[in-house]
């Protein structure tokens, strides 16, 4: 059926599907940031996850926009990777040199 996503046993596949365009753009955005400064700050998901008291695959799910973090971890991934918030968040500036 066209519109739709695709089923396996009745539940979509993926699980941004039913979101609103802008914020499924939004939350793919926020993982590939966390993604991003996660490398550039030479950290495995592994050792973020253990900074953040979560476990690896925690991480894993918000890089791939499967979960978002809630708003005070989000804090707290800004703090382990030693950036502003803001660079997190869609929209938010770019780190240096990546404009």
């Amino acid at each position: 059926m066209p519109g739709r996503a695709p089923q396996r046993g009745g539940v979509p596949q993926d699980p941004l599907w039913d979101l609103p365009g802008w914020l499924r753009d939004w939350r793919l955005d926020l993982g590939r940031r966390i993604r991003e400064e996660r490398l550039h700050a030479n950290l495995s998901q592994e050792a973020l996850g253990h900074r953040l008291d979560v476990d690896r695959n925690t991480v894993a799910r918000w890089e791939l926009a499967i979960t978002s973090p809630p708003l005070g971890r989000l804090f707290g991934i800004a703090h382990e990777l030693g950036i502003p918030p803001a660079r997190l968040m869609p929209g938010g500036p770019r780190p240096p040199g990546d404009e």
